[in-house]
């Protein structure tokens, strides 16, 4: 969801509290729901039988970087950064609190979808003069989608592993 746009400092306090809801809690949610099954399929569960851990994944925005905030002006949409910083720490706390549960944030990045389209010429020309290569950074949704089912494929545990992270669909890692 994106329904509010505009400069932080006229940000409604509802807003906020709506983005929260749907971007950071609800995952924290479903996250509880499912964490009896994600634990009973964990490799310590299963006591050495051949098995893939359990994953939790969730989708993020690069917008919810805070490293990356200088190069994101453009992006008039403090709720939604707001809500997806906030997922993304929690996603990488619980997985300092679950080990054997892969637990990862994914972002998709700009796609050509309905969605971005809505988001009209004004905010796209704003874009591009902070970034002249946005409009070329909207990738096809079939590739995206392919590139995140590769990832969570991927996603492991382990030393060198993905769990606690902060990917984009191509697997490059985004900082926080």
């Amino acid at each position: 969801m994106m329904s509010w746009r505009g400069a932080s400092v006229d940000t409604p306090a509802e807003a906020i509290h709506e983005y929260i809801t749907v971007n950071t809690v609800a995952p924290l949610l479903l996250f509880r729901a499912c964490l009896p099954l994600l634990e009973a399929s964990s490799p310590a569960a299963l006591q050495g039988r051949q098995s893939r851990p359990a994953k939790s994944i969730a989708i993020t925005s690069a917008i919810g970087s805070t490293t990356l905030l200088d190069k994101l002006t453009h992006a008039k949409v403090l709720p939604y950064g707001l809500s997806k910083a906030a997922l993304n720490h929690t996603m990488r706390k619980l997985s300092t609190e679950h080990p054997d549960i892969v637990i990862e944030v994914l972002t998709p990045g700009p796609v050509k979808t309905d969605l971005s389209r809505s988001f009209g010429d004004a905010f796209l020309k704003e874009a591009v003069k902070v970034n002249p290569r946005f409009a070329d950074s909207f990738v096809p949704i079939d590739k995206v989608a392919n590139g995140l089912m590769q990832c969570i494929d991927g996603a492991c545990l382990g030393e060198n592993g993905t769990s606690g992270g902060f990917r984009d669909w191509s697997g490059k890692v985004v900082p926080w």
